[in-house]
């Protein structure tokens, strides 16, 4: 899709699709730009002794594609994020191949406003649901 930064072209229903794999790599970058160096992001064994299959996607890195996907791939960098709400329902793991979408669920004329609807999928399972309020510059 080419990305739309114009408020009236957006319509309700519309849709982002984009695929990722988040590698290890990327957990031990996100891990060194934060600080959140919990060992069952970056580390095999501790994420094994903890009940996962393999270490585990930083929660607000996988909603940090999903800003980025809104900047850039909805909106053409006019976006201005105004709220950003994440469930998280299952964890994603290093490598895994993950679908991001964002669907404008709804339009706010007066404010030049729309509400998106989130959610990020590994195959047929649901990991994150989420809702993000955006306000949309010309």
């Amino acid at each position: 899709m080419t990305a739309i930064n114009r408020y009236e072209a957006l319509q309700v229903g519309q849709a982002v699709f984009f695929d990722r794999r988040l590698s290890a790599d990327a957990l031990a970058g996100f891990a060194q730009l934060t600080g959140d160096n919990n060992p069952i992001h970056l580390d095999f064994a501790a994420a094994v002794a903890a009940g996962f299959p393999a270490p585990v996607v930083h929660g607000l890195l996988l909603g940090s594609v999903l800003a980025g996907i809104i900047s850039t791939e909805l909106t053409d960098f006019g976006a201005v994020i105004q709220s950003f709400h994440l469930d998280f329902r299952a964890p994603a793991y290093a490598d895994d191949t993950l679908r991001f979408s964002v669907t404008v669920s709804q339009k706010v004329d007066s404010l030049q406003t729309v509400v998106l609807a989130l959610a990020i999928h590994r195959g047929e399972a649901t990991l994150v649901t989420g809702r993000a309020q955006v306000g949309v510059r010309e």
